[in-house]
């Protein structure tokens, strides 16, 4: 990994180390994040970094049996359990993608962070 204050390499495993045990504080309370992709994975990991934060997390999948098992897991380390919510949400899938679009719509006043991590095959 090339340094850009000194144009040196630097070996990625010591900055990634650095970057791992810094602490993010924010607060995201009142905020409403949609992550796709989010069953699995960095998606997964996402979502509950920003529910730690107190942001009600969204997670839009495919899969209802995978959906639900994230959204219980998800809540026991969200700062409010009941913010964690799933959607149905195929990406590849125009239409899945309008219902989903117009079921949030209906269920939420806004989206402030919106993290596209599901893949379309």
């Amino acid at each position: 990994m090339l340094d850009a204050r000194t144009l040196k390499v630097k070996r990625a495993g010591c900055i990634f180390a650095r970057m791992a045990q810094r602490k993010i504080e924010a607060n995201l309370e009142g905020k409403t994040a949609l992550v796709t992709g989010a069953t699995g994975g960095i998606g997964k990991e996402i979502a509950r970094g920003l529910a730690r934060l107190g942001a009600t997390v969204v997670v839009g999948a495919r899969n209802p049996a995978k959906a639900e098992a994230t959204q219980i897991e998800l809540a026991k380390e969200a700062k409010d359990p009941k913010a964690v919510r799933t959607m149905a949400l195929d990406v590849a899938s125009l239409a899945s993608s309008r219902a989903f679009a117009a079921e949030f719509q209906t269920k939420h006043d806004g989206r402030h962070l919106r993290v596209n991590n599901a893949g379309a095959w």
